[in-house]
């Protein structure tokens, strides 16, 4: 009899991408808002892509990743550090787009 080979389960890396792409997407939208080169309803947009969406594909991502919990499964701790730094870099450009709302609305 042959042994069959157990093949290591790892962690997605989409949620992490999509989470990137939401915190630059989220920076270039506060960049512009701030340099009145986009309306400042676009920094709802920035503030919801970065303190919402970041943070919800990190969890997505750890609920992911502690789904497969087996002998076979291998961890990617570069992948959990990246996301968790964009995570706080997503918060860190949603406070941002959120600071650049309340300032253009405190204007009324």
């Amino acid at each position: 009899m042959t042994a069959t080979a157990v093949q290591p389960t790892v962690p997605p890396y989409w949620p992490v991408a999509l989470q990137g792409g939401a915190v630059a997407a989220a920076a270039v939208l506060g960049w512009l808002v701030a340099a009145r080169e986009a309306p400042w309803e676009l920094a709802v947009v920035g503030y919801v892509l970065g303190a919402v969406v970041a943070v919800f594909l990190l969890t997505l991502y750890r609920s992911l990743s502690s789904l497969r919990r087996s002998k076979h499964f291998l961890r990617r701790p570069l992948l959990d550090r990246a996301s968790l730094g964009l995570a706080v870099a997503g918060l860190a450009c949603g406070l941002f787009c959120g600071y650049l709302v309340a300032t253009e609305l405190a204007k009324w």
